[in-house]
């Protein structure tokens, strides 16, 4: 549904450039398009010429059909594909109007449209009973309050020693690399499918502690250094880059395995800096301290992110959101990441 108000009774006093829609068009956002802006008009009016409007042609097109495939992540991938613009990414016109769609007679497009108004039926019909289900518990006044504390005991982080994990110990310890997303992983099956019996000798004598916030997906290989950065990834590169910056991270070099992609993200993997509260000789923000990264063959973003205007807008959001409970759950790493004796100053970020 569009909604709005009238602010103005003139036509001459809009003095800007703007689109005209008429009901039954499609109004498609061009700038940011990775937010997937689609409506399909309900009634007439203006609208920002960062809009596109899409109006059926020889009425060879049903409109509802098409704001569906506009809205699909096939579309949105194919649009993402050519962007312009670091700061504010735009699609524009050209490439958006040769995105290959398909083009059903008629008839089918309006069993397809019906069939997924039936769905959707069904989708806003559960999502209004699951609204509209709020079991409520009341408390009684009179019921005894008590501290947490003579109910239940916590039991509090310990660090493990490399012996504590050994095969010889009866007790089974699980750590934190026997966790993934949403599951438990024990190790020694995950390295028994290593192939390389070097790399497997090398992943059963790592440090037995692992962080991960997410789980890949098959298909991301090496970032290949002979090719620019797409534009639709710019800004994922450049939070990777700043993130880097604050660590003091000069390993992030071409041709290492620790930043891969699959054409549509990065994922970065890293040691024990990205876990580092103390910095090296001093703090990043100090002239001179970034050397490392200014060496094109030092870091692989170097070289495409060079004179760009950059958006830092989700990366600033990022670092703002960590918590002190986040802080301390770092403190408990324990001495494989954080041996003692390891830091010679004390400056913090």
């Amino acid at each position: 549904m569009i909604c709005g108000s009238l602010v103005v009774d003139d036509p001459s006093e809009i003095k800007s450039l703007k689109n005209v829609f008429l009901p039954n068009e499609i109004l498609y956002g061009k700038l940011r398009p990775n937010l997937n802006k689609v409506c399909l008009s309900e009634r007439g009016g203006i609208c920002s010429t960062d809009i596109f409007v899409i109006r059926s042609k020889n009425n060879l097109t049903i409109p509802s059909f098409y704001s569906y495939i506009f809205r699909s992540n096939q579309f949105n991938g194919a649009v993402l594909s050519d962007l312009k613009g670091a700061q504010l990414p735009r699609v524009g016109w050209s490439s958006f109007a040769e995105i290959k769609i398909p083009l059903p007679p008629l008839d089918i497009q309006k069993e397809i449209v019906a069939e997924i108004e039936g769905y959707q039926k069904i989708i806003d019909g559960a999502r209004q009973v699951v609204e509209n289900y709020r079991p409520h518990i009341p408390i009684q006044p009179d019921w005894p309050m008590t501290d947490l504390c003579e109910v239940s005991t916590v039991a509090s982080g310990y660090s493990f020693d490399s012996k504590d994990f050994s095969r010889s110990n009866p007790i089974k310890c699980i750590k934190i690399a026997n966790v993934g997303v949403q599951e438990f992983v024990a190790d020694d099956e995950f390295i028994q499918t290593i192939t390389d019996p070097e790399i497997a000798e090398l992943a059963r004598n790592s440090a037995p502690l692992a962080f991960g916030s997410t789980k890949l997906p098959a298909g991301f290989s090496t970032v290949p250094v002979d090719k620019s950065i797409p534009q639709a990834l710019i800004d994922q590169a450049a939070d990777i880059f700043a993130f880097d910056a604050l660590t003091l991270n000069p390993d992030r070099r071409p041709k290492n395995p620790n930043c891969l992609w699959d054409g549509k993200n990065f994922a970065i993997y890293d040691h024990e800096l990205a876990f580092l509260k103390p910095l090296f000789w001093q703090p990043p923000w100090m002239i001179g301290s970034l050397q490392d990264l200014h060496n094109p063959s030092r870091h692989i973003f170097f070289n495409g992110l060079k004179a760009k205007t950059l958006n830092f807008e989700r990366f600033g959001t990022a670092w703002e959101t960590i918590t002190d409970t986040a802080i301390l759950i770092l403190n408990k790493t324990g001495r494989v990441w954080n041996p003692p004796g390891f830091f010679q100053n004390e400056n913090c970020c």
